[in-house]
């Protein structure tokens, strides 16, 4: 299982091992790939959150014009100088100036983090995560020095991985569709990669089980332990299925954790997918 940027690694891990030739291949299984809020489309496509954000009303008009004639230079920039596209991107929508000044998101918003429509600052159980890792306990007990502070190095990663932000995955993912067993998954109220963002890239995607997928109809979901409220919308086939998590931003499983771990659980147990994340309940 693997979330947001993480995802297109694990695209390129699943293919790597289907690929290997027999006789160099570890004793390793590969049973189904779990992405959640992929880092899977190209990223100016994926992150330009313009539309989203207006129609929920987190812009405006002029914030709308301003904040979309970002993404031109942004685009136009990626295809030869991803260093300096990844600076204007960090500072539209990452926010990872370490001169701590505002990125463009934020000062059109007001939103502290850009992680769900739904919330301007972290959740509290977020804030007290990020103060327990960077405590001297947690630190020692994972053998990372005590000088050392959470996402300290964030831009310095950013900068080394510019190159594979900007790179097409398309084929990869393409294959990974055919032949792999994938269960794909997006937040409804995603701010950073909009799920209908992804989506319109999805439909442009070719693969052999496309018309198939286009076919499936659109289903909700919901949890044993709740019933009766939707946690989500499904479309499934053999070997693929598509989800929409409801009330979840980017980080799906802090947002809505009942929900993603029944979604996850159920496609992990193996068999009939749409059977397993149906709920045996009757209701009252």
């Amino acid at each position: 299982a693997y979330k947001s940027t993480k995802a297109r690694a694990a695209v390129g891990f699943g293919e790597r091992l289907r690929c290997t030739p027999p006789e160099n291949k570890t004793n390793l299984t590969l049973s189904g790939l779990i992405l959640g809020a992929g880092f899977l489309a190209p990223i100016v496509d994926l992150m330009d959150s313009t539309e989203f954000l207006y129609q929920t009303s987190l812009l405006n008009d002029a914030g709308r014009r301003v904040f979309n004639g970002r993404f031109a230079p942004i685009r136009a920039l990626s295809t030869w100088n991803t260093s300096l596209a990844l600076y204007l991107l960090s500072i539209t929508v990452f926010n990872l100036r370490p001169d701590g000044e505002k990125s463009l998101f934020q000062n059109l918003t007001g939103f502290t983090v850009q992680r769900s429509a739904l919330y301007s600052i972290l959740p509290p159980v977020a804030e007290a995560y990020t103060q327990y890792v960077n405590t001297s306990q947690f630190k020692e007990s994972l053998h990372v020095p005590l000088y050392f502070e959470m996402n300290s190095l964030k831009l310095l990663v950013a900068k080394w991985l510019s190159g594979d932000f900007f790179r097409d995955i398309q084929e990869k993912f393409q294959s990974a569709l055919n032949y792999q067993n994938i269960l794909l998954y997006t937040g409804q109220v995603d701010a950073l990669f909009p799920s209908t963002n992804f989506r319109k890239y999805f439909s442009t995607l070719q693969w052999t089980k496309k018309q198939e997928f286009e076919k499936a109809g659109r289903n909700t979901w919901s949890t044993c332990r709740d019933p009766r409220r939707v946690a989500g919308y499904i479309e499934s086939i053999t070997n693929f299925s598509y989800a929409v998590v409801l009330r979840a931003g980017h980080h799906t499983t802090l947002d809505e954790p009942s929900s993603v771990y029944h979604l996850t659980s159920s496609f992990m147990k193996g068999g009939n997918f749409d059977n397993n994340l149906k709920c045996n309940q009757t209701l009252a």
